[in-house]
């Protein structure tokens, strides 16, 4: 078992979903470990749609982020990265969301983020 909230579990679960799939042999020992718990949590409550919604948003906020981080984005596009910036917080209001609910499902208080823009 992993000490976490099982929120927190599904989201790095998907993001190592897609780590995998770029370096499959990197992330390999840390990939079985979360599916096995991800597969024993999605078994015990009915979260497929939580867990969706959280792989959707790390999916877009891993492209949005993707130009930036790899510096392709030039220092002149300013604009499109402050866009990209507000979609990301956009993407991690609904994430966070998602993770508050599955944690509530299994009995636990979300972690609650205050003065983040992620926060409601």
């Amino acid at each position: 078992m992993i000490a976490m909230s099982p929120g927190e579990i599904i989201d790095r679960w998907t993001i190592l979903l897609m780590k995998s799939a770029a370096d499959p042999d990197h992330f390999m020992d840390d990939y079985e470990r979360y599916t096995n718990e991800a597969k024993r949590l999605i078994a015990e409550k009915d979260i497929i749609e939580m867990v969706a919604t959280i792989m959707e948003m790390n999916a877009k906020i891993w492209v949005l982020e993707s130009d930036i981080r790899t510096g392709a984005l030039a220092d002149s596009e300013v604009r499109e990265i402050g866009r990209r910036a507000i979609l990301i917080r956009n993407h991690n209001r609904v994430r966070v969301k998602a993770k508050a609910s599955i944690d509530r499902l299994f009995g636990m208080i979300p972690d609650k983020k205050y003065n983040h823009g992620s926060a409601d």
